[in-house]
């Protein structure tokens, strides 16, 4: 094996927004912070027949290594963003993945190239040998462990801010926050009676402290909701709507890099985490009835304790308060903290897989 100058990173994506998220954002976070110049490719990949997962798993692990890529005939896979050659990529050093439906695939790359591999979640009792890095909210004792106390996430600052000049340059003297909405889901549940709490608090605080929100919903956001929201705050000069299904809606990128303060509903991991991301203070809301799942929970107490997200009931929104934004553990230093800890385990070194390959292909889509 031989050194490279370049450290060619493939994400295979399940095709679930939150995993692709998360990889992205661990990507991102090591091209940043890596030695040499790093490149990034996506592979959308699921399982023809999702009951294979299992056995596709095992064989993964135990098949010859020369001919473990069979494998990957079957699944259905698209390389994305790439169209100039769409059906290959780079050949790669470094895999990463989240979810069941891609772990397989992961660890059949991994072998097939001889190269590192890190698998974010469950790791779906696949042996350590096979995985080089596993990620997760809390760590195990396991050597190959990361705990990275906080969701990793694609946003990046810089984009933002840039993207946000669209919003600042139409209105320069305007204030602005930033809403996210999400809805069921993780343990939390949305009652009529959470929205118009909701809808009543906007309306407060803007007059409160003379801002104009920004409100983004989601894809999970019930349509009940967003016409309930519409029609009472509709005529309020204080409120832009940039609706998931929108065609001409704005950005995420251009409402995060605009808000001074970001509230995100708490059922949604991936939209807090984006919030966190932007380094600003971000209040998560709860609706009434709210049962987080253990690791949902532990990660919030988390977020909460080390100053990154202050927590305020939708009954509530109306009477907050602002306070100062000093977290005792940066967003920033979290992350850092997993790089170092991928590169303590020798995952990043910049080495060749395969030294008579340079492109991998795939089957074409279908």
């Amino acid at each position: 094996m031989g050194s490279v100058r370049m450290l060619n990173i493939l994400v295979i994506y399940d095709g679930k927004a939150g995993h692709l998220s998360q990889s992205q954002g661990l990507a991102q976070l090591i091209a940043k912070h890596h030695h040499s110049r790093c490149n990034l490719q996506i592979l959308r990949a699921k399982p023809r027949l999702k009951l294979l997962n299992k056995a596709l798993q095992f064989l993964a692990q135990y098949l010859p290594a020369t001919i473990v890529l069979c494998l990957v005939r079957l699944y259905r896979t698209k390389v994305i963003g790439d169209a100039k050659h769409p059906a290959k990529i780079t050949a790669p050093n470094l895999f990463i993945s989240f979810g069941g439906n891609s772990i397989a695939l992961n660890i059949a790359y991994r072998r097939y190239w001889r190269c590192r591999n890190i698998v974010i979640g469950n790791n779906y009792n696949v042996g350590k040998n096979s995985i080089s890095a596993h990620l997760t909210a809390f760590g195990s004792p396991a050597r190959n462990a990361i705990a990275t106390g906080i969701a990793l996430s694609k946003i990046d600052r810089e984009n933002c801010n840039s993207a946000a000049t669209v919003i600042k340059e139409t209105n320069p003297h305007t204030r602005y926050w930033g809403v996210l909405i999400g809805g069921n889901g993780s343990g939390y549940e949305y009652q009529q009676s959470d929205w118009q709490a909701l809808s009543h608090g906007l309306n407060e605080l803007s007059q409160k402290y003379s801002i104009h929100w920004l409100i983004c919903d989601s894809r999970r956001t019930p349509q009940g909701a967003i016409e309930l929201l519409n029609t009472q705050l509709g005529s309020f000069t204080g409120v832009s709507f940039i609706g998931y299904n929108q065609p001409q809606r704005l950005s995420i990128e251009a409402v995060m890099g605009a808000s001074e303060r970001l509230f995100c509903t708490e059922d949604s991991l991936s939209m807090l985490s984006e919030a966190v991301a932007m380094a600003k203070p971000v209040i998560s809301l709860q609706p009434q009835t709210n049962s987080p799942r253990p690791v949902h929970a532990r990660m919030i107490n988390h977020i909460v304790n080390t100053g990154l997200v202050e927590r305020q009931p939708i009954s509530q929104l109306a009477n907050y308060q602002i306070n100062f934004f000093f977290p005792s553990v940066p967003y920033e230093h979290q992350t850092v903290a997993v790089y170092s800890r991928l590169s303590a385990l020798g995952v990043l070194d910049n080495t060749v897989a395969s030294p008579a390959a340079n492109q991998l292909a795939y089957p074409s889509p279908q």
